[in-house]
């Protein structure tokens, strides 16, 4: 077949499929394995690859669906033992599914069906408790003929986000207390309930340093934003430019009102200028997952055991292969030449001394022109390194 997937014909999609999920290897203790059986966990294949299998395996037995509203239901039927399972108000988010039955028995009856679908999926039941039932971040509340939903929290819950005091740019504490407005603004049914979420969400910011008052603005402007939300937007729609800065708190902070005090000086018509930060978190500094033994994507740093000569060189390969190279006559290494050229000279290639990892070329060619000029190696001299500028700012030539 020659359908086309953005420009991929149909065998090449496959095979691009194939090459991701298949194969797939992991470290545990220092060893290799592969994966023989589902796609690797963190993959961004994962989520969607799941929907669709659970998709297929659940379609194939459905005999009847009568939907309304996104709430169906669904009549499925086992060929192997020719039983049919009523399901009622069938929904399904990958692999948690909310059904109502008309009693437990049926639905320990359908759980069984589902349990042998596939013989790597084991589905577990949960049962509405005192008209009370979660499903994701929903809390389903049956009160005789009515239903009604709020926000679902596990007991496991510690109301813990990040501190107002905490080393995090301001915009994200603000969106922080919006994010929790919002869902509970989507999922409450009632203005009851809303009020409720409301008030706990206050009880959580205060315990995490964020004052009442401000809270209380936030509120306010988040109903407003609601309110308004239906109104038809008058005028030209302004173009919105986007500036990344470091987050270094304060300094930040003065260098975006720097920058938007000039920017309002200047008649551009409808502009709209957007800081945003990048920061790093505390999980870029620890590593908690097995590392491979394997080097790759570093700076390095080689110095000779007989003289003052040395040298600075990155390289994206494993870095034992790189070494190899530069303890190789017959390469055109600086390194290999000098220990030609001086008999008995040898480098510390059997451990050579990692200056910084980087995966991105340009960034880890930079941090290794930055070593060079910092070390000044010998041996670099014969080599160009990567042209530094802090700015390419044309010259005016009078």
């Amino acid at each position: 077949k020659t359908f086309l997937y953005n420009g991929f014909k149909h065998l090449d999609f496959r095979r691009a499929l194939e090459w991701c999920i298949k194969d797939n290897v992991f470290i545990f203790n220092d060893k290799f394995y592969v994966q023989v059986d589902g796609v690797a966990m963190g993959s961004p294949l994962a989520p969607i690859l799941a929907d669709i299998f659970m998709n297929i395996i659940l379609e194939t037995h459905i005999e009847k669906r009568d939907e309304d509203n996104g709430i169906a239901d669904v009549e499925f039927y086992d060929k192997s033992t020719q039983m049919r399972y009523v399901v009622r108000c069938f929904t399904r988010y990958v692999d948690d599914i909310l059904a109502a039955f008309e009693s437990s028995e049926k639905a320990h009856e359908f759980l069984a069906f589902l349990n042998s679908l596939h013989g790597n999926i084991k589905f577990t039941i949960e049962e509405e408790v005192m008209g009370r039932m979660p499903f994701l971040d929903i809390l389903l509340i049956r009160e005789n003929d009515h239903m009604s939903t709020t926000v679902y929290r596990k007991t496991t819950h510690s109301g813990v986000y990040a501190h107002f005091t905490s080393f995090v740019p301001f915009a994200l504490k603000l969106q922080l207390i919006r994010t929790l407005l919002h869902r509970a603004y989507e999922i409450c049914s009632s203005y009851e309930l809303l009020h409720a979420e409301f008030e706990r969400i206050k009880l959580m910011m205060m315990n995490n340093g964020y004052n009442r008052d401000y809270i209380y603005s936030v509120v306010n402007r988040f109903l407003t934003r609601k309110a308004s939300e239906n109104r038809p937007f008058e005028g030209p729609k302004p173009k919105e430019i986007y500036i990344r800065l470091p987050f270094l708190k304060d300094s930040t902070y003065k260098l975006e009102k720097c920058i938007n005090s000039c920017l309002s000086q200047i008649k551009c018509g409808a502009l709209r200028v957007k800081v945003f930060y990048t920061y790093s978190r505390v999980s870029d500094r620890l590593r908690f997952k097995d590392r491979s033994s394997i080097i790759n994507n570093a700076i390095y740093y080689l110095e000779c055991s007989q003289c003052e000569a040395n040298y600075v060189g990155e390289t994206t390969r494993n870095i034992q292969d790189r070494m190899k190279e530069h303890a190789d006559p017959k390469t055109d290494s600086v390194v290999a030449k000098h220990i030609l050229e001086n008999p008995g000279h040898t480098f510390n290639t059997d451990s050579p001394k990692i200056l910084a990892f980087e995966h991105k070329t340009f960034k880890r060619r930079t941090k290794e022109a930055l070593s060079i000029q910092k070390i000044n190696p010998k041996l670099n001299i014969q080599e160009k390194s990567y042209k530094l500028f802090l700015f390419d700012v044309p010259r005016m030539v009078n």
